[in-house]
């Protein structure tokens, strides 16, 4: 019987952030994991902010490649660019997340992998190899949380299919992301995204026939499949409950994941931060983690609502309006805290705000 003050289940980068978090405010944290090797899958881009400074310094081997900016794409190819040195990285996940998990363990956390989770009682645990018992659970075990199953909190989630290739490509900008949107990518959008050395990580996420899109997408850009990468996104309800009792939730497990993109890991981060602090002191950590990217989630999701109600008309517009609002957008935006730059650019260009009628439709 393992015993501890906290079981933090996943350890993937925001559970292994999570447990370092806790063992260097002072508990006793085992970190278990169903997986026999920390990284894989890899089933995102690894495209992350500089935001991802204020909590981890990834190590240099971890950098794929530096980005200097954004591509975005209507249907009818109209073009919005962002350039901004340096403003985001696309990080090697199965490194970065290594990076994480070792930091955890040299924090005083206990890891144990091939741990799967089998049943939760109380304050008792049961995986297929072990059993264990904690003062605090905490599921950070991604959008299938096993956490949140055994704990009666799996409900009201949706999510996104993301399907993704890795090839070469030859006319492409290496330090460019670009995006593409339009009737070809229902309910989110399409990318390229660097992974350096020429190689690019082609893919799309949407809620239902996400291979014909992908397929479809491949063939636009006449290119051919290089291998497989599939993956779950949950799509950020605010009605999810993310604790009971002594139960929490966090990251992906939580659905704490911004609407527009579909990345995780800052919010992920900043949920864990209010985590953290809610069990040493003793606070509300449903208000805490609202309180910290909750204002920021609410504006993902109202944009992503007026996105899904686009149709391709709509993105040329949109795009050629976007343009009009090139500098505000290159000197105050910052897409994982939208509140700090959207009302610059509305009062900038009141046009913008007729597309907040499809919020109704």
């Amino acid at each position: 019987m393992l015993n501890s003050d906290v079981s933090v289940i996943g350890a993937g980068p925001v559970g292994s952030y999570t447990s370092f978090n806790l063992a260097k405010a002072g508990f006793k944290v085992n970190l278990f994991d169903q997986k026999s090797i920390i990284g894989k899958p890899i089933q995102c881009t690894g495209l992350v902010s500089k935001n991802i400074l204020d909590f981890v310094k990834p190590d240099k081997e971890t950098i794929q490649t530096e980005i200097d900016g954004a591509r975005i794409y209507s249907s009818d190819n109209s073009l919005f660019e962002v350039k901004k040195s340096k403003v985001a990285f696309v990080l090697d996940r199965d490194k970065f997340d290594n990076q994480l998990f070792q930091q955890a363990i040299s924090q005083g956390v206990k890891p144990f992998l091939n741990h799967k989770l089998e049943l939760i009682a109380n304050n008792a645990l049961k995986f297929n190899k072990t059993s264990a018992t904690s003062r605090y659970i905490v599921g950070a075990d991604g959008p299938l949380s096993q956490t949140a199953k055994l704990s009666n909190l799996f409900k009201g989630r949706k999510f996104l299919h993301g399907l993704q290739t890795i090839t070469n490509l030859k006319d492409k900008d290496e330090n460019f992301v670009e995006l593409y949107f339009g009737k070809g990518f229902p309910d989110f959008f399409g990318w390229i995204v660097p992974q350096g050395n020429k190689l690019y990580k082609i893919g799309i996420a949407t809620k239902s026939n996400p291979k014909i899109h992908f397929n479809n997408f491949l063939k636009r850009l006449k290119v051919k499949q290089k291998g497989l990468q599939a993956g779950l996104i949950p799509i950020y309800n605010s009605k999810v409950k993310t604790q009971l009792n002594n139960i929490y939730l966090v990251g992906d497990a939580a659905c704490q994941v911004k609407p527009t993109t579909g990345g995780g890991l800052i919010t992920g981060f900043n949920c864990s931060n209010a985590l953290t602090n809610s069990i040493k002191y003793g606070l509300n950590y449903d208000k805490e983690w609202r309180r910290k990217v909750g204002k920021e989630l609410l504006i993902h999701s109202l944009i992503r609502k007026t996105l899904n109600h686009f149709d391709d008309k709509d993105y040329n517009s949109f795009i050629k309006d976007l343009n009009k609002s090139k500098s505000e957008i290159q000197n105050f935006g910052d897409m994982d805290y939208p509140s700090k730059f959207i009302l610059k650019v509305l009062l900038k260009n009141p046009s913008l705000l007729k597309y907040s009628t499809k919020l109704f439709f």
